[in-house]
């Protein structure tokens, strides 16, 4: 099925974003992929701004279909399934996580719609908790206040694992499954043992998988 104008630009600069970083990609490269003209690309998008909006959009709704299945029930297994196509839509997306210092500056308005969704996520995986401790998964936190710090944890793990990979392994390639463990193994000294064993099963496979 070909794609329509509108998703043949954001497509293209999709590409050139990932590739070579958003703020090496001018409007003229991006009509330049798309084989079009500088004059009819604006007609669409009048600036990068525009742009990058409309894919940060994008990836919020590919994002909320995902998270809808974990929002039902926040289990162990469900939340373990869900990681990789979270992971999978961070790379697909991640020039917003490799270049998130030059776009807060360059176009703050996306900034701070970054920002606002930084938030929600944390306030997500703190949910997500609070679900955890009630079913009896989770201890109760000792000091109040503690877990929506753990959530910030794992949500810096999670933002960051792309810049992280680049940095210690040279590659933006992140393995789904190690990132899983590591998330995993922040939560894993919370848990009661009930919690514990549920997760371990949970695990099984992804463990076997990396020894």
């Amino acid at each position: 099925m070909s794609r329509n104008t509108k998703d043949n630009i954001l497509y293209n600069a999709l590409e050139l974003f990932n590739t070579r970083g958003e703020s090496e990609v001018t409007l003229r490269d991006i009509a330049s992929a798309c084989e079009m003209s500088l004059g009819n690309l604006a007609y669409h998008y009048k600036n990068k701004s525009y742009i990058i909006s409309a894919l940060f959009r994008n990836m919020l709704e590919e994002r909320k279909q995902v998270l809808r299945k974990v929002k039902e029930l926040p289990r162990f297994q469900t939340l373990n399934d869900q990681l990789e196509p979270l992971i999978d839509l961070n790379y697909k997306y991640r020039f917003f996580y490799l270049d998130s210092t030059n776009i807060e500056r360059n176009h703050p308005t996306i900034g701070r719609l970054q920002g606002r969704y930084a938030k929600f996520l944390i306030n997500y995986v703190h949910s997500a908790m609070e679900y955890t401790v009630a079913t009896e998964n989770m201890k109760p936190e000792r000091i109040k206040g503690h877990y929506i710090k753990v959530a910030e944890i794992c949500w810096t793990l999670f933002n960051f694992s792309i810049e992280r990979t680049r940095v210690l392994e040279g590659t933006n390639h992140v393995n789904s499954k190690e990132l899983r463990l590591m998330l995993w193994n922040v939560i894993y000294p919370l848990l009661t043992e009930k919690g514990f064993k549920t997760l371990r099963k949970v695990l099984v496979q992804d463990l076997e998988s990396i020894q």
